[in-house]
């Protein structure tokens, strides 16, 4: 890895280095965007998640930290994903080091010919050197928002629609049985094991099941929505219909539920995250429901054959 003359590379773990890169993240996001959606919480949850493969900060030749990398991977046979922001002043000298960097650590967990993701906010103009790195423009990802407060009040869903209280333990399984059903065969979305699941989203402290949902149709359970506030934000996790509840006025139902749980609990703002081209109509629902797209991160893929 061909890091500039002086610049050092070393591992990161979160009880040294979580609020490093979260400094990191928000004089990217300020620079690029003008506002930053960092969260040091969920930063923590994905480096302690069972997917997490490893993380690596660069320090410049004064010893300043300027950027990191991370690696996570639900299914090293389909996919790995990374992360790699990088300070502005340093990005054109940094980033080629740091895309060797997450290539040959893939590649050392990777079983069969997974696909390398690699994401960066729109703004940055990383193109040219992400393509010249061997990897081709995937797609868009979206942060939408809309404004809200304690005022709001969701429509009333059709006659057959039901969306209830997530109840903590017993409701566990089936939100974990929901959620793989519903994002099945989604870009960038791999199954995950029950004990997976109970790790990432139940155990960590930032899950709040009094701001979670399961919608039924005619009895029958079909979706589930789960909320998280970051105050002043409230974030719409996941939102998963399964295809036999699709068209049905579902989602709208668990996202307004969604939407009042959020205001009730103090936000000003909500937020989420949605892949652009998605197939199952989410963004046409968001824009429905009176959101708008915040941000955009460009997505790029490289298939890691042998060699």
């Amino acid at each position: 890895m061909n890091l500039p003359d002086g610049f050092r590379l070393r591992p990161a773990t979160v009880a040294d280095d979580l609020d490093t890169t979260v400094a990191i993240l928000r004089t990217c996001d300020l620079h690029d965007v003008g506002f930053d959606d960092v969260s040091g919480i969920w930063m923590k949850d994905s480096w302690t998640s069972s997917g997490h493969r490893g993380a690596w900060i660069v320090e410049d030749a004064a010893g300043l930290p300027c950027g990191f990398a991370s690696l996570g991977s639900t299914d090293p046979s389909s996919m790995i994903d990374s992360f790699l922001p990088v300070l502005p002043a340093q990005r054109d000298a940094v980033r080629p080091a740091l895309l060797e960097l997450i290539e040959r650590e893939a590649r050392s967990v990777a079983v069969g010919t997974p696909t390398l993701l690699a994401s960066f906010s729109a703004e940055e103009g990383a193109a040219p050197v992400v393509e010249a790195a061997g990897f081709s423009f995937a797609r868009v990802f979206w942060h939408m928002q809309r404004p809200i407060d304690a005022s709001f009040r969701p429509i009333a869903p059709p006659p057959s629609v039901m969306v209830r209280p997530y109840v903590a333990g017993d409701d566990d399984r089936l939100g974990w049985e929901l959620i793989d059903q519903a994002f099945a065969g989604h870009f960038g979305m791999d199954p995950t094991s029950l004990e997976d699941y109970l790790h990432d989203v139940i155990e960590p402290d930032s899950w709040d099941p009094s701001l979670a949902a399961i919608a039924e149709l005619d009895g029958t359970p079909v979706g589930i929505v789960t909320g998280y506030l970051l105050e002043p934000v409230g974030w719409i996790g996941d939102l998963g219909v399964i295809e036999a509840g699709r068209g049905r006025g579902v989602g709208r139902a668990l996202l307004e539920h969604g939407f009042a749980s959020l205001a009730a609990r103090g936000a000003s703002r909500i937020q989420l995250n949605v892949d652009s081209a998605n197939a199952t109509g989410a963004t046409r629902l968001y824009e429905s429901a009176g959101m708008s797209v915040r941000r955009s991160f460009e997505c790029y893929e490289k298939l890691l054959t042998p060699g």
